[in-house]
């Protein structure tokens, strides 16, 4: 529904660096990039303890050698050409729409640039954690995710088997191993 050239996604209890808009125009323009988000860091909700930093590479072809293992792009610090967003929607799926819309838009030729300074600040919960560990239902639509993949050739049938069973231990882990991997591993 946005009607303006750009876009810049946020959560609204994330805390958006003051100089956020300004960096990511900017980079916009310079890398000729359709999409630009920032490294995030992440706080606990309760203290406000810095809980970490989710990273990813800056450029465009590092960025695509890893987005289809996982999604890496923080959500909340998305920045973008408002053309490419309505051409390829997010869809409404309980679990990976983010994942899958980035990967789309990876296959219709967007560019991406990631700004190697946290430019927002989210708030991570401990519930939150502990919903991503899904269930039945966060596995089925994982597989669903991977098989897309598979179909549009962004992954081979060695890759939708190894990734599809990595994702399912992952949605099995007990919380406390999970909330080890985000801390420790995945940021």
């Amino acid at each position: 529904m946005a009607a303006g050239d750009f876009i810049a996604i946020m959560d609204a209890d994330d805390i958006s660096m003051p100089n956020r808009l300004e960096l990511q125009i900017q980079a916009l323009y310079k890398y000729k990039a359709d999409i630009v988000f920032s490294t995030q860091s992440e706080f606990y909700d309760r203290s406000n303890i810095f809980a970490g930093y989710k990273s990813c590479p800056r450029y465009h072809e590092d960025i695509l050698k890893k987005i289809i293992f996982r999604n890496l792009l923080p959500d909340p610090s998305i920045f973008a050409k408002s053309q490419v967003l309505k051409k390829n929607p997010y869809e409404l799926v309980k679990f990976g729409s983010d994942h899958k819309l980035f990967l789309k838009l990876a296959l219709d030729g967007c560019k991406f640039y990631c700004i190697q300074k946290p430019l927002i600040k989210v708030r991570i919960t401990y519930d939150q954690r502990q919903r991503r560990g899904g269930g039945i239902r966060q596995i089925s639509e994982d597989i669903k995710l991977r098989l897309w993949m598979k179909r549009n050739n962004l992954i081979n049938f060695t890759q939708f088997l190894l990734y599809s069973f990595v994702f399912i231990i992952f949605r099995i882990i007990p919380p406390s191993f999970k909330d080890f991997n985000y801390k420790y591993i995945l940021r």
